[in-house]
């Protein structure tokens, strides 16, 4: 869905994810169905305008969920992750090969 509003939309989007994440956390959700879930992110991005910002309801964001096209690019997107060594956040690459270290490194 946000794909559509170009780079800007997607940072903002994780942007969102990551400010939230203790509303969507697994023990905060784990007693939840998928169904409540998805209600309660389309109510939290809904009550911090993020949906507003891109002319979305948070009936177009649920719609969305249940879209082929997007589950298919998102499934495409995260096999590519995959191949490339992704399996966390962080994870640092330097010319196509993954470099192993927690990321605390000073530049000099």
């Amino acid at each position: 869905m946000i794909d559509t509003r170009g780079h800007e939309g997607g940072k903002d989007w994780i942007d969102f994810s990551f400010k939230n994440q203790d509303t969507f956390y697994s023990a905060a959700t784990q007693n939840m169905t998928t169904n409540q879930i998805q209600y309660l992110i389309a109510a939290t991005a809904g009550n911090s305008s993020l949906l507003f910002k891109y002319n979305y309801t948070q009936t177009d964001y649920l719609n969305a969920l249940s879209n082929s096209t997007y589950n298919s690019e998102a499934r495409v997107g995260w096999k590519i992750c995959i191949m490339a060594g992704v399996s966390g956040t962080p994870t640092f690459n330097g010319n196509q090969v993954g470099i192993v270290g927690s990321g605390s490194w000073n530049e000099k």
